[in-house]
């Protein structure tokens, strides 16, 4: 399941996990939300370039209006060298809890289906 990570502030998350398919991470995200009580009004994600996780998981919470995105640019990250991107994710909540009810049922059914067909 997808990671949420306290920051020092409460309304700041991280999600870890981009290496899962979009709509598996976004659900994993909304149980937590909804489900857990682990909730933020910002959350970032962060991803190596050229790596596709974190842009398609910005792309997916604009498609399916969950919110809105910024994306810092890219940077050397100077303890790998690797190009590393940021995201952050400003929460539409109202969004997130209708795409959850109407997307919930495939979490509750199969989670451990390796499609995003579901």
């Amino acid at each position: 399941m997808t990671e949420i990570k306290s920051t020092e502030c409460c309304g700041i998350k991280e999600i870890n996990g981009l290496h899962r398919k979009t709509k598996r991470l976004m659900l994993s995200v909304c149980y937590s939300f909804f489900e857990c009580d682990d909730d933020a009004a910002y959350l970032f994600f962060s991803d190596i370039v050229p790596n596709r996780g974190g842009l398609m998981l910005a792309q997916f919470i604009k498609a399916h209006k969950l919110g809105t995105v910024h994306y810092t640019g890219q940077h050397e990250n100077p303890n790998s060298g690797n190009q590393l991107g940021m995201w952050i994710w400003t929460v539409d909540r109202g969004g997130l809890r209708d795409w959850w009810y109407e997307n919930k049922k495939s979490f509750d059914e199969d989670w451990e289906n390796d499609s995003d067909d579901y």
